[in-house]
């Protein structure tokens, strides 16, 4: 596996945050200023996802300062929502049924140890968090041809603020 070196890049020029790499169509927003996350994740050949289709997300959340992982312990919770983004205003946005505030189990998406695998092209590091939703039963993107903005909330047991981590999708 060829890795290569990321870089640093300030999102809406806000200093609250940074994300790490560049990777088509993702956005990141976390309050905290001591943890900086990189974020991939699986679509087709083309950069997209299917109608009714799935993605796996990844990531990669470590402390800024030390650059080691956010560890698992720190995390109280993890919930996620998807939303269908309007086509001439991507302000309005629809919750997609079934995918609004789903909690998820921080030991199944979240790792200690890096996960450097096929699905991960970041860096030699690895990625620590890691979600393929449940679409058995309410599809993940029902409708083609949009924009889906698929939003994580991570709770931390020793800050105040929530880490939020935002993927724009584009299905075809």
């Amino acid at each position: 596996m060829e890795c290569r070196q990321t870089h640093l890049a300030k999102i809406r020029g806000e200093n609250s945050f940074e994300i790490v790499g560049s990777i088509p169509l993702p956005s990141a927003h976390f309050p905290l200023s001591t943890i900086m996350i990189e974020t991939h994740y699986q679509l087709t050949d083309q950069g997209h996802a299917f109608e009714e289709g799935n993605c796996i997300f990844l990531a990669q959340v470590k402390e800024k300062a030390s650059g080691t992982l956010l560890s698992p312990s720190r995390i109280g919770t993890i919930k996620y929502r998807v939303y269908r983004l309007d086509h001439s205003d991507p302000t309005i946005k629809t919750i997609i049924p079934g995918h609004d505030e789903v909690s998820l189990d921080v030991e199944n998406v979240f790792f200690t140890t890096p996960v450097l695998d096929g699905l991960w092209n970041g860096d030699c590091v690895g990625y620590n968090f890691r979600h393929e939703p449940i679409v058995t039963v309410h599809p993940l993107f029902p409708v083609a041809g949009r924009h889906y903005l698929v939003e994580y909330r991570i709770t931390l047991t020793d800050h105040p603020n929530d880490v939020i981590v935002r993927y724009r999708v584009h299905v075809i």
